[in-house]
Protein backbone atom coordinates (compact mmCIF):
# COMPACT_ATOMS: atom_id res chain seq x y z
CA UNK A 1 0.00 0.00 0.00
CA UNK A 2 2.80 2.34 0.60
CA UNK A 3 4.24 1.90 -2.84
CA UNK A 4 0.64 2.98 -4.46
CA UNK A 5 1.01 6.42 -2.20
CA UNK A 6 4.42 7.06 -3.48
CA UNK A 7 3.01 6.61 -6.90
CA UNK A 8 0.10 8.81 -6.39
CA UNK A 9 2.30 11.52 -4.84
CA UNK A 10 4.58 11.13 -7.68
CA UNK A 11 2.67 11.60 -10.04
CA UNK A 12 0.79 14.48 -8.57
CA UNK A 13 4.48 16.26 -7.90
CA UNK A 14 4.44 16.19 -11.65
CA UNK A 15 7.61 13.20 -11.64
CA UNK A 16 5.31 10.66 -13.69
CA UNK A 17 3.07 10.62 -16.70
CA UNK A 18 -0.34 9.38 -16.31
CA UNK A 19 1.11 6.17 -18.45
CA UNK A 20 3.62 5.44 -15.89
CA UNK A 21 1.30 6.45 -12.98
CA UNK A 22 -0.93 3.76 -13.92
CA UNK A 23 1.46 1.17 -14.75
CA UNK A 24 3.04 1.16 -11.64
CA UNK A 25 0.38 1.80 -10.07
CA UNK A 26 -2.11 -1.11 -10.97
CA UNK A 27 1.16 -3.61 -11.16
CA UNK A 28 1.11 -2.95 -7.22
CA UNK A 29 -2.09 -3.17 -6.60
CA UNK A 30 -2.67 -6.67 -8.53
CA UNK A 31 0.68 -8.01 -6.82
CA UNK A 32 -0.81 -6.90 -3.46
CA UNK A 33 -4.13 -8.73 -4.76
CA UNK A 34 -2.23 -11.72 -5.36
CA UNK A 35 -0.72 -11.55 -1.63
CA UNK A 36 -3.61 -11.39 -0.48
CA UNK A 37 -5.25 -14.23 -2.03
CA UNK A 38 -2.70 -16.85 -1.30
CA UNK A 39 -2.49 -15.37 2.78
CA UNK A 40 -5.87 -16.15 2.50
CA UNK A 41 -6.02 -19.71 0.38
CA UNK A 42 -2.63 -20.74 2.90
CA UNK A 43 -4.56 -19.50 6.17
CA UNK A 44 -7.99 -21.95 4.59
CA UNK A 45 -5.47 -24.56 4.20
CA UNK A 46 -3.71 -24.64 7.62
CA UNK A 47 -6.71 -24.19 9.41
CA UNK A 48 -8.07 -27.57 7.85
CA UNK A 49 -4.87 -29.52 8.74
CA UNK A 50 -5.76 -28.62 12.24
CA UNK A 51 -9.22 -30.09 11.58
CA UNK A 52 -7.64 -33.05 10.16
CA UNK A 53 -4.79 -33.42 12.80
CA UNK A 54 -7.56 -32.98 15.20
CA UNK A 55 -10.18 -36.06 14.36
CA UNK A 56 -7.52 -38.12 13.88
CA UNK A 57 -6.16 -37.81 17.34
CA UNK A 58 -9.81 -38.79 18.27
CA UNK A 59 -10.07 -41.27 15.81
CA UNK A 60 -6.81 -42.71 17.46
CA UNK A 61 -8.10 -42.56 21.05
CA UNK A 62 -10.44 -44.23 20.57
CA UNK A 63 -9.08 -46.79 19.19
CA UNK A 64 -6.73 -47.03 21.90
CA UNK A 65 -9.75 -47.04 24.62
CA UNK A 66 -11.43 -49.75 22.57
CA UNK A 67 -8.23 -51.82 22.77
CA UNK A 68 -7.94 -51.18 26.35
CA UNK A 69 -11.22 -51.84 27.30
CA UNK A 70 -11.04 -54.97 25.28
CA UNK A 71 -7.85 -56.17 26.82
CA UNK A 72 -9.95 -55.88 30.57
CA UNK A 73 -12.59 -58.08 28.93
Amino acid sequence: EGMCDQYVESFLNGDDSVTQFLDNFMETKKLIATRKFKEERLNFQLNQLKLWIKDELTINRRFLLFQHVSCLR
